[in-house]
């Protein structure tokens, strides 16, 4: 169990706290053995000397108390990394000022306040436990607050709403980049194939912890086991099949490629991803095809085009956790031969990623014009 919980429960216990063991707990803070977290935090004791230090108590503590409960340690400058101390503010002791201070949260929450001394100095203790219903501080208006990970956040008027009518708030993940790179190219007389992967970043926008989360994709991809497709996979993507035939130019043709799902790697696992925090994922073994240019004798601008090899590729990604509906993206992509050199380095310039929300995205595989562009500008 963390450190910081253990204090928590001693202090919420009405059990003593004694300088050595917070003299310990501020030096793994400092060795980064124990960052500051759910359940506890840490103020200058320049805190009382702030205007608006009442309501910045009251967001600290609010924010505990929604969520599972944690400690504040006033009196320890993190810029300087030593005890600064705590001081009586308008002829109050700090204690009877933080008293007074969160007594507007009276009706949610009983808070533990403990003065001692630590290093010659004092600090205060305020620790507080989970509330049992929401608690909101009373600024302008009613503000609530939650305490995630290192950070207190007010929140949205949709999560209060959520969380008051009894609705389970979900994770919003937000696709952030897609770099592409070759993992290898398998070469063959005409044309070949290489083996891409993806490495994707996303991030979650919500207040809510993201479990489990994935990332993947549905695409083409030739030479390939048919992929076992559930019917919500199929039902969330458009499927445009790609040419059975290119009218004679000698190129392959289609009629072994099949609808895939590209996945992590083997060594990849599901993450959890904190609130406004981000996470990433490789997927793996997608083998695209690409095409050497060849002469033709056709005058046909569309068989001209094939012979070039020049590809646009349309792909279903969707982002994934626990309990949640996938969040679709379209991921498209032109290459050619020469493109096939540089997405190692340069993959952004023929890759781009656009959110699906109202519509299907599209898997599709599809030749270029002569004068449409590879590359994206």
């Amino acid at each position: 169990m963390p450190q910081s919980r253990v204090l928590l429960q001693k202090l919420l216990q009405n059990e003593v706290l004694t300088e050595l063991e917070v003299r310990n707990f501020v030096r793994g803070f400092r060795a980064q053995e124990e960052v500051e977290g759910q359940w506890f935090d840490m103020k200058a004791g320049a805190l009382l000397r702030d205007p608006r230090r009442n309501e910045k108590l009251r967001a600290a503590i609010c924010g505990f108390a929604n969520a599972e409960g944690g400690f504040l340690l006033i009196g320890y400058a993190e810029s300087t990394q030593t005890f600064d101390g705590v001081r009586p503010v308008n002829n109050k002791q700090p204690e009877q000022w933080a008293a007074d201070a969160l007594a507007q949260l009276a009706q949610w929450i009983r808070p533990r306040f403990v003065r001692m001394s630590v290093n010659g100095v004092e600090v205060l203790l305020v620790a507080v436990d989970r509330s049992r219903a929401l608690a909101f501080c009373f600024e302008d208006e009613p503000a609530y607050y939650l305490r995630f990970g290192h950070q207190t956040q007010a929140m949205p008027p949709s999560l209060v709403a959520d969380l008051m009518l009894g609705r389970r708030a979900r994770p919003d993940l937000r696709l952030t980049s897609v770099r592409m790179g070759v993992q290898g190219v398998h070469d063959g007389p005409h044309a070949g194939t290489f083996q891409a992967t993806l490495a994707v970043r996303f991030e979650n926008d919500a207040f809510v912890l993201a479990r489990r989360t994935r990332a993947g994709m549905v695409a083409w991809s030739p030479d390939v086991a048919e992929a076992n497709m559930t019917g919500q996979v199929v039902r969330s993507v458009e499927i445009v099949p790609p040419p059975e035939g290119l009218g004679g130019v000698r190129l392959p043709v289609w009629r072994r490629q099949h609808l895939m799902t590209v996945r992590r790697g083997a060594m990849g696992a599901p993450q959890d991803v904190l609130p406004f925090d981000y996470g990433t994922d490789d997927l793996r073994g997608w083998r695209l095809p690409y095409f050497r240019r060849q002469p033709t004798g056709s005058n046909d601008p569309e068989e001209r085009a094939q012979a070039r090899g020049a590809l646009e590729v349309q792909a279903a990604l969707y982002l994934l956790a626990e309990d949640t509906e996938p969040s679709w993206w379209q991921v498209i992509l032109r290459y050619d031969e020469r493109a096939t050199r540089q997405l190692g380095d340069e993959g952004e310039h023929h890759i781009r990623f656009e959110p699906c929300v109202y519509t299907r995205p599209r898997v599709s595989l599809r030749f270029l014009l002569e004068e449409e562009p590879v590359e994206f500008t």
